[in-house]
């Protein structure tokens, strides 16, 4: 029996983070420069903002995002760019704040931008866990081509670095969902949980967890590790909880590492079950 999938067109409300232009996350505390930047890149990126490293740290808690911009000074944050940089990818030495705890961005490319370029050296901003840095005032054209660059470069990449054929170029993200559920299980550190997921893309998934028991560690902005079995094998893949609804059990997942093999049997299964 053929699988059914219905794909999901533009007319219908979507939503994936993605829905209206890749997710884009820009730290910026100053209201005339967020102003200008959204109206820049609003035609190819959608725009969040957050203020101080509290709002930044709130919103990467509940949503996934392609790519951060990121400010240095920021009037009335507990940390600066660099230091939210740091947390986000394992780099911080002093304390997390409960806030912070528990959530990382490993693989999500951030770019600096800053009108302090002499102050901060791009070798130092790097080492930080910055990607590239871009100095006020911005050209918009010159970092919509780089971030538009940087994201197709690790759409196709592992998190070791090493791109794929140079000749693959990035697929447009295809949303698809499910008129059934596939048993499935999560494992957390020494936990494991059983759900079945009823939702399921190449970004991400939606997962219901079956008996789920008082003091469990899932949260949001935990990674786990998500496995189950379609019609052409087992598939495994690294996730980021976006959302959990504790209420109803349900966990919104965005896939982060998927083994070579498990992402041609996903990207075939898709096809072959919503085809064109």
């Amino acid at each position: 029996t053929m699988l059914k999938l219905k794909r999901i067109s533009k007319s219908e409300k979507v939503e994936s983070d993605e829905a209206d232009g890749q997710a884009v996350l820009y730290v910026e505390d100053e209201d005339v420069n967020w102003e200008v930047a959204e109206l820049s890149l609003r035609s190819k990126f959608n725009l969040t903002r957050a203020k101080t490293a509290q709002e930044a740290f709130r919103l990467l808690a509940t949503k996934t995002f392609d790519l951060i911009l990121m400010d240095i000074q920021l009037m009335g944050s507990d940390f600066n760019g660099i230091e939210i940089t740091q947390i986000l990818k394992g780099r911080f030495d002093q304390t997390i704040p409960e806030y912070a705890q528990g959530i990382t961005a490993p693989n999500t490319k951030i770019i600096f931008v800053t009108a302090y370029s002499a102050r901060y050296g791009k070798k130092e901003l790097i080492e930080a866990g910055g990607d590239d840095l871009m100095t006020k005032p911005v050209d918009f054209t010159r970092l919509s081509l780089v971030m538009s660059r940087m994201m197709a470069r690790s759409a196709y990449s592992d998190p070791s670095g090493k791109d794929a054929p140079p000749e693959r170029r990035q697929a447009p993200r295809v949303d698809l969902h499910m008129d059934f559920q596939m048993d499935c299980q999560i494992e957390l550190a020494e936990s494991t949980f059983k759900g079945a997921v009823s939702n399921i893309s190449l970004g991400g998934a939606q997962v219901t967890l079956k008996e789920l028991q008082p003091n469990h560690p899932l949260k949001s902005g935990a990674n786990v590790q998500l496995s189950f079995t379609t019609p052409w094998g087992k598939l495994v893949a690294s996730a980021k909880i976006i959302e959990f609804t504790e209420a109803t059990s349900d966990l919104r997942l965005a896939f982060g590492y998927i083994p070579p093999a498990s992402k041609e049997l996903l990207e075939n299964w898709l096809k072959h079950s919503n085809p064109s």
